[in-house]
């Protein structure tokens, strides 16, 4: 839907107005795929993971995201 929306032809394709449109709140967010490719990078790079801070890092983002733009 928002696709339709955008002019790529246009000087300025993403507008204040169609960025208004999207509900944040709606976009899906996967916590346990966010954290199972965390864990893998942090494997990648033989570095500790905790699954705890990660959660509640990502709690913490989603809270202030919210607060941010609410």
């Amino acid at each position: 839907m928002i696709e339709s929306l955008v002019f790529w032809d246009s000087k300025r394709p993403i507008t204040k107005k169609l960025l208004s449109r999207i509900d944040l709140r709606r976009l899906g967010c996967d916590e346990d795929q966010i954290a199972s490719a965390a864990s893998h990078e942090a494997e990648r790079l033989g570095l500790t993971f905790d699954s705890d801070t990660v959660a509640g890092v990502l709690g913490e983002t989603r809270r202030e995201l919210v607060e941010t733009l609410f």
